[in-house]
């Protein structure tokens, strides 16, 4: 539980010391300044994703405190922009216009790393879920039912248990960011299953219907 509110102390004083660099620093130490903001911004979008825990993970603090921390950071940037424009040259006013941006995006990794990387990883999933959706419809032409479970396919349909690492291509590894795949009964009939990145909602396969469906701990049923 720590991290976040380390990251999100962090935030709060990107701000602040913008400002002050902007106003008595060189330019060259804002860029530097800027440029450290955005790999900081990438590392707390992942952190949030994968310890976001299904909402019960500390991820959540993250992303709560963002949403609230946002306009929060915006108004200030309006306020603070309007009392320093008089004092800055043309070019340091560019350079606070561009900052401000970079700042309010940092202040919303945590709600981009969950909606904006998981929603990648969750349409991934589903695009490989699809191949598997074929290979357990070529199951059920063959056998005349649907397997019971995944394992069935193994190994003359599938050489192993599918799993799919949206990130695999970077050469990241967690848990939060491979989707694993079962066949489960819903509603008295077999469907394809796997979870979101983040963990908050299983995403299941109606194979009546070839629809991809989302569900969370909040809904009763599965569908």
């Amino acid at each position: 539980m720590l991290l976040p509110i380390i990251f999100t102390l962090i935030n709060l004083s990107l701000l602040p010391i913008f400002i002050l660099l902007i106003k008595r620093s060189p330019l060259w130490v804002s860029f530097i300044f800027l440029l450290a903001i955005i790999p900081e911004s990438i590392f707390v979008s992942f952190y949030t994703l994968i310890s976001f825990g299904g909402a019960f993970g500390p991820g959540i603090l993250s992303f709560c405190a963002s949403a609230l921390i946002v306009p929060v950071i915006f108004v200030a940037w309006l306020i603070m922009g309007l009392r320093l424009f008089p004092q800055l040259d043309q070019t340091r006013r560019m350079v606070y216009g561009i900052g401000g941006i970079i700042i309010l995006l940092a202040q919303a990794a945590p709600i981009l790393g969950n909606y904006g990387i998981g929603g990648y990883c969750d349409a991934k999933a589903k695009d490989y879920g699809n191949v598997i959706v074929e290979i357990i419809q070529r199951y059920q032409e063959d056998k005349e039912a649907y397997p019971e479970e995944i394992a069935n396919l193994v190994p003359d349909y599938l050489p192993s248990a599918p799993a799919y690492n949206c990130m695999g291509s970077l050469g990241l590894q967690h848990d939060s960011l491979v989707a694993d795949y079962e066949i489960k009964q819903c509603q008295g009939k077999p469907a394809l299953a796997t979870q979101s990145a983040d963990g908050s909602r299983d995403i299941w396969y109606d194979f009546e219907t070839g629809q991809w469906l989302n569900a969370s701990f909040f809904d009763s049923g599965c569908f």
